[in-house]
Order: structure tokens, then sequence, then C-alpha cells
């Protein structure tokens, strides 16, 4: 079972990059792993940036999202992340009084839509190969805890050995239902309710698709540039 560590102090941030740096200095000692650094969604990609640059690391993201039968939370029934993973529990589909149909329809769009953006993202670098590597999964907040088990699902698919989540603040109960998923979950500090991300961070603008290649791009240039020979 995975350990849980963080302070019970609510911080707030700059923007996403500013967490990202924060969390960074506390997975330091991460550096001799030499793990594959990977973002939860779009928002986590500039905080996952700052850490992989930190530590050296090479940088991916993994498209997911919720499932829902119409509008608002209590059509949700489940998460998917990309590479066909879909979790979900039947007794949600009966509390919503969904049919069987509808929900294989919704799990199928939900696959096609991250496999569009997992295909926007990756296009011009490729990605990195997980296999039996240490993965330090970057999520910039874990207010849905299902969406980050879906990610932790779709890395250990990929090849993932050991599997940590980093996020700059998890809620108490998020915290205690994700240690089923993860070996270990490190947050820069806990609170009893994980606040909305516009009060967690100033600047709480999301990265478009372009920006979330180019920081993968700009990850993959730092890592080449480091391994290029240099000339005397």
């Amino acid at each position: 079972m995975a350990t849980a560590s963080g302070t019970s102090q609510t911080p707030r941030f700059a923007d996403r990059g500013d967490a990202g740096l924060r969390l960074a200095q506390r997975l330091g000692g991460y550096r001799s792993h030499e793990p594959v650094v990977v973002a939860i969604g779009p928002g986590a990609v500039p905080v996952a940036a700052e850490v992989a640059r930190a530590l050296e690391a090479p940088l991916d993201a993994v498209a997911v999202q919720p499932l829902t039968l119409g509008r608002g939370p209590s059509r949700r029934f489940g998460a998917a992340a990309e590479g066909a993973v879909t979790l979900f529990d039947r007794r949600h589909l009966t509390a919503v009084n969904a049919r069987p149909e509808a929900a294989d329809t919704e799990i199928i769009d939900a696959q096609q839509r991250l496999e569009r953006q997992t295909h926007s993202w990756h296009a011009a670098g490729g990605r990195v190969s997980l296999s039996g590597r240490e993965v330090l999964l970057v999520a910039d907040t874990v207010a849905d805890e299902e969406l980050a088990a879906a990610a932790a699902c779709e890395v250990r698919d990929r090849g993932a050995q050991h599997v940590t989540l980093a996020v700059p603040l998890a809620g108490l109960s998020t915290a205690e239902t994700l240690v089923d998923w993860v070996d270990e979950l490190i947050c820069l500090a806990t609170a009893k309710q994980t606040p909305a991300t516009s009060s967690l961070y100033a600047n709480d603008r999301l990265p478009s698709d372009a920006e979330v290649t180019e920081l993968l791009v700009q990850n993959k240039r730092e890592r080449d540039a480091r391994r290029a020979p240099r000339h005397v």
C-alpha cells in the first residue's frame, strides 16, 4: 500500500509553474532514480515541466476525462484515460438511471476524444517509454481521484514499475483513496477538502493543446542538448 506525506497548511501559488518549482524542491531526491515525469491532463503539464527540468527527467503527459451522461456532476459515472483505460462502478450507472448502451457509447466517444488529444500533444515529439521505469505522476490538483486513478492505470499499462503521485495539494479523503492506486503519494500540503483550482492558483489559466505540445517538445530539446557531445 502507498504512503502519503504532506503538511496540513493550504498553500497558494502564483501559477502552475510556481507550483512545479516548489514541488520540484520536494522531489529532488528522486533525481537519482532517473524517473519519467508524467503529467495528468493539460493542467498538470506546466507543473510537471518544472519538475522534469529540475530533475533532468523526460516529460510525458496522459490524457484523461470524466465519463458523463448529460450535464452536471450528478450524471458522472466514471473516468477514462488514453489507451482504452476505463474506470466506472455499475452502481453509478444505476444511480443516474442510465442504459448500458448509452454508457458504452459515451466510453467509445471519450476514447476517440482522448486519442485525438493524445495525437495532438505528441505528434511533434513522440512518446517516452515507461517500460521498467519509475514514474512521477504529477497532477495540478487531485479533487478528482477517479481521473488520477485512471492515469495511474494508464502508466501501469505502459510498463511503469513504480508509480509515485506528486501533487501540490490533496484533499485528505482523496489522498486516502489514491494510496490504493499508486505506490507512493507526495503532496506539499493536505486539506480537509481540495479547493477549486481558482483558489489554489492566482493565475488559473489552463494551457492550450499547442502550449502542451511546446512544453513536451522543449523538454525533449533540453534532453537532446544534454546528451549531445561537447566540443572543447
